[in-house]
């Protein structure tokens, strides 16, 4: 709120102001009171006092739902639309506290009194609005006020319903169409192109969504970059072939682009050797191994008949624990490596050899029973964290699950730290150790595999099978799950 006088006290000064020298009626608190008042000519109260009282009831929640709605009417009948008023009724849809019928009245006459702050609600309201005629109102006000704040907020209200699939695009682009005064597709371009527009991530993943691969990164490579998300975009269209076409995968692509530039060449010289050889196509989840291999010649060298032969004859003699999710199925969900070998990427099969390596260390199956023990004790979070590949290994990193989140002994959140970290990493992992004997929550639920598809990175699920075993499993952004096998706890 701009102004520090309360309500009471204007509503004080404006009863003294008044004058008090005789009984006067109360302020009429309806429409048919207010008119009988101007009909009789009754005096006693100033306007002010009229307009300030009934913004008290607005905003007292003892009073009924009605005379709060009513009381509003009066505001609207004596023309409220001083400052103090509407910054007032705005505190109203902030409080979720408030019934949704006056939320939906005082954004009603908020919208109609051109209120210039309500950009915030309008994008929360916007997407659940289901009556048309607020909708026109909301779109309206959006024409009215078309700042660079409102733009990023309906990019970003659009982008959320896409990922839910309840999007109407055509509302969407007419309202970015009459904000710029442009065709959308060429608007949401140029807001990628700006510095300092803050959805540059729903953008792309808006355009992705809408418009055929090879022409978006045609008109991407044709725009004279002047932001980073744009100057980002294009060098790994030119050097690696890539679009990163969705909000996680744009993230990712500026954070290494502002981080590890001096390793990108590295990088697109192995993806592009690996193209030529087996059809890789470049991911930005990859990057970090990528420059990990590259820096490493006999790793870089190692082919891929020699990676899928080492894998198969390790996990074939290898015992597996069947998949949880699969114990209950109707369908066989095939998680051996041998029946999906022929559907991983270099990059897949390279994650599974180093993993399976950290994995097979005395050391590391120490430090998980280690872990596994206080996994158990504590009850409010599940643990996990990144794997990074340091000096030619895969290296585990605990990172405590995100402490805004609410209590989920069962499934890890990570911090946004950990999120941010996991740009640049070989992998996320997660364990499932709430109990000592949790072989029916092996391997990764649909949530874990949604979210991984969501957010673009690797996975790696480490289950309790009893005190002094384990097994893991391994899966992608596409779905597929890959035993890696028990393993001992360690001592």
């Amino acid at each position: 709120m701009r102004h520090g006088t309360t309500v009471c006290g204007l509503l004080l000064a404006a009863v003294m102001a008044g004058g008090c020298a005789q009984p006067v009626p109360p302020p009429p608190r309806t429409v048919a009171e207010y008119d009988h008042f101007v009909r009789s000519g009754a005096g006693g109260y100033p306007r002010q006092t009229i307009l300030l009282h009934n913004l008290q009831r607005v905003l007292d929640k003892e009073i009924a739902t009605d005379a709060r709605i009513e009381s509003l009417r009066v505001i609207d009948k004596v023309g409220g639309e001083e400052p103090i008023v509407l910054d007032q009724l705005a505190v109203v849809l902030g409080d979720s506290g408030n019934p949704p019928q006056l939320h939906a009245a005082v954004l009603d006459f908020l919208l109609k009194k051109d209120y210039p702050e309500l950009a915030g609600y309008v994008m929360r309201v916007l997407p659940i609005s289901s009556s048309g005629q607020i909708r026109q109102a909301l779109m309206d006000w959006l024409v009215r006020h078309p700042t660079p704040a409102v733009l990023s907020g309906v990019v970003r209200v659009w982008s959320d319903q896409l990922s839910l699939n309840r999007t109407d695009s055509a509302y969407y682009q007419q309202a970015v169409e009459r904000i710029t005064n442009r065709s959308w597709d060429a608007a949401l371009l140029e807001a990628l192109n700006t510095p300092g527009f803050t959805a540059p991530g729903a953008a792309m993943g808006i355009l992705a969504r809408h418009m055929a691969p090879g022409a978006l990164s045609g008109r991407i490579s044709a725009s004279v970059a002047r932001s980073e998300a744009m100057t980002t975009a294009q060098w790994f269209i030119a050097h690696l072939d890539y679009l990163p076409d969705s909000e996680a995968e744009l993230a990712s692509a500026v954070a290494i682009y502002r981080t590890r530039q001096n390793l990108l060449g590295d990088v697109a010289g192995l993806s592009g050797k690996w193209r030529a050889k087996y059809g890789y196509r470049f991911n930005i989840r990859d990057v970090h191994l990528l420059a990990g291999l590259s820096r490493d010649s006999n790793k870089a060298e190692t082919d891929r008949a020699t990676l899928v032969g080492a894998l198969s004859e390790v996990l074939l003699k290898r015992r597996h624990i069947r998949y949880g999710p699969a114990r209950t199925a109707r369908e066989d969900v095939t998680i051996r490596f041998d029946r999906l070998a022929d559907r991983l990427t270099m990059a897949d099969l390279w994650n599974l050899r180093l993993l399976n390596e950290m994995l097979s260390r005395p050391p590391v199956q120490a430090a998980l029973r280690v872990m596994s023990l206080q996994d158990r004790a504590d009850r409010k979070n599940a643990w996990g964290g990144q794997v990074f590949l340091e000096n030619g290994q895969a290296a585990a990193k605990l990172y405590p699950a995100d402490v805004q989140a609410a209590d989920n002994d069962s499934r890890y959140v990570p911090s946004a730290r950990s999120a941010s970290d996991g740009r640049d990493a070989l992998c996320r992992f997660s364990a499932h150790f709430e109990q000592p004997e949790n072989a029916p929550r092996s391997g990764p639920d649909t949530e874990e595999l949604a979210d991984a598809r969501e957010n673009n990175y690797y996975g790696l699920i480490l289950t309790a099978v009893s005190e002094s075993t384990f097994c893991a499993h391994y899966y992608n952004p596409q779905g597929i799950i890959v035993s890696l096998g028990e393993f001992p706890m360690g001592n």
